[in-house]
């Protein structure tokens, strides 16, 4: 297995433990524990957390590591709100621009999602629904638009994993297939229309006066993937 791999898999297995409220806000991440743990060097770790870094989902601190990003209900609107608008101009860039090879990368991303809700597996359904509407963002070919909205929606889907249950929080695919059958249609003033009705429905499934306690790193680990 190359490292790139390594790193991947070590990326999913990190990412989908958070998305799943299982490694909760607040949890330290720690260099020398994960590289024992995936019997990988601590440069592999490193390059996983800084990359979770980049997308706003940890934050590392000088001389302390990682940890898991926490969100305050106040900052959490204001990301909402930011994403609610950067998305509808993506998707108004986008839509012009999707291809039919396009359509069906999105529809096996929709498909993988909802498999994975099916089977429980809710970190993995948040990633994959993360991955949807950050594709979709790339196409509006402007690299600093999309990298932008790379991390807003990373964030948000941060925030969702932290405030919602885990029964509302995944995105619903229905309504992905619904985007994705207006952008088709080459329909920008729709697909935009659906987007922002979409982002609408997770917002209102937020709730702020509590959160589940996540669970200890070895034993959240455990769950997922051994190289």
């Amino acid at each position: 297995m190359t490292k790139n791999n390594q790193a991947d898999q070590i990326y999913n297995a990190l990412l989908d433990s958070i998305l799943a409220k299982k490694l909760s806000p607040g949890t330290r991440l720690t260099e020398e524990k994960l590289a024992d743990f995936f019997s990988v060097s601590r440069t592999i770790i490193r390059g996983v957390l800084q990359r979770l870094d980049s997308e706003d989902i940890v934050v590392i601190e000088r001389n302390k590591g990682a940890i898991v990003a926490t969100t305050t209900p106040e900052l959490a609107v204001e990301y909402l709100t930011a994403r609610r608008f950067i998305e509808a101009q993506m998707i108004k860039l986008a839509t012009p621009n999707i291809t039919q090879a396009d359509m069906v990368a999105l529809e096996i991303l929709i498909d993988k999602e909802h498999k994975a809700r099916e089977s429980g597996e809710m970190g993995k359904a948040l990633r994959l629904s993360a991955e949807f509407h950050i594709t979709i963002a790339s196409l509006a070919n402007n690299t600093p638009m999309a990298d932008f909205a790379k991390r807003m929606i990373c964030r948000c889907e941060l925030i969702a994993a932290q405030y919602q249950s885990l029964d509302g929080s995944q995105c619903l695919h229905h309504d992905h297939f619904e985007i994705l059958a207006a952008m088709s249609e080459k329909n920008a003033d729709k697909a935009m229309a659906l987007i922002l009705e979409h982002l609408e429905k997770i917002e209102s499934r937020l709730y702020f006066d509590g959160n589940t306690l996540g669970q200890p790193l070895e034993k959240i680990l455990c769950e997922y993937i051994r190289l």
